[in-house]
């Protein structure tokens, strides 16, 4: 919206250059067989109709709405608004930050560095919970299997390392999604190295079946969202997809075949 001097100069320009007595008005009035009143009642009407515009009026139009959310409207005796920039790079938002420095009224706002500061802190939590709940699971399975728990739990730590550094070649940020997603990966790697744990001999196909069901199954339902044009949704997906077909790949070799144990020990 213009300012007042602004719109206060160009009411001038109209009349000094439009509704002047000798200007165009008076030009077209005679043009069309109209006398000297209808140029005074023309002229006093658009001289009428070309009040100072206000952002009270102009919020009040169809063309502010894209805009009505930077209005704050009066604040400490004074208004406020939101001044929107565009086209900025990383490298411009330390000196934009420090460019509001001793400007009395002016506050640099930074929504998503405040967001993704919020999102850095619970990717940091999060990435604990993920570390206590592998110690946490590995304690629940021990008083079942004792010293072969760690073959339960290998395949799905490993994927999980594995689906971190593929990520990290791909140049992508490690976000909280990514962490969440791998928290999930525990209960589905688990459930995987469980199955082949309780059905060891490799002549019995019935758990490997159940576990490249259960794979294919969370990649329809999971690893489908890296197709997704949202970001988060798309490195949820990601880890899912790549973190599920690493687990399901590796599994089988932490695999516990009581077969292969006898074969050795005979050659022994």
């Amino acid at each position: 919206m213009p300012s007042s001097r602004i719109q206060a100069a160009r009411r001038a320009l109209i009349d000094q250059k439009l509704l002047n007595e000798e200007g165009p008005l008076a030009t077209l009035a005679a043009q069309i067989g109209e006398e000297g009143n209808w140029v005074v009642t023309t002229r006093t009407h658009l001289l009428a109709a070309a009040s100072p515009l206000t952002p009270g009026d102009f919020l009040k139009t169809p063309a502010s709405e894209p805009w009505r959310h930077l209005w704050l409207g009066r604040l400490d005796g004074g208004y406020g608004s939101i001044v929107p920039l565009r086209g900025l790079t990383r490298a411009s938002l330390p000196l934009l930050q420090h460019a509001a420095a001793g400007l009395d009224g002016v506050q640099w706002v930074d929504k998503v560095g405040e967001i993704s500061s919020v999102l850095g802190r619970y990717r940091k939590y999060m990435a604990w919970v993920v570390l206590i709940s592998y110690v946490a699971v590995y304690g629940l399975l021990y008083s079942r299997y004792r010293k072969t728990t760690w073959r339960v739990l290998a395949p799905t730590a490993l994927a999980s390392i594995a689906t971190l550094a593929l990520l990290g070649i791909a140049g992508q940020n490690l976000q909280l999604f990514h962490v969440l997603a791998l928290m999930l990966l525990l209960g589905v790697g688990v459930d995987y190295g469980i199955f082949l744990h309780e059905h060891p001999s490799r002549r019995d196909a019935t758990a490997w079946l159940a576990v490249s069901l259960s794979a294919l199954s969370t990649l329809l339902s999971f690893g489908l969202l890296s197709l997704s044009k949202t970001p988060a949704l798309q490195a949820f997906g990601l880890t899912m997809l790549i973190g599920t077909i690493t687990v399901w790949l590796i599994v089988p070799c932490f695999r516990n075949d009581p077969i292969q144990q006898d074969e050795s020990g005979t050659k022994a």
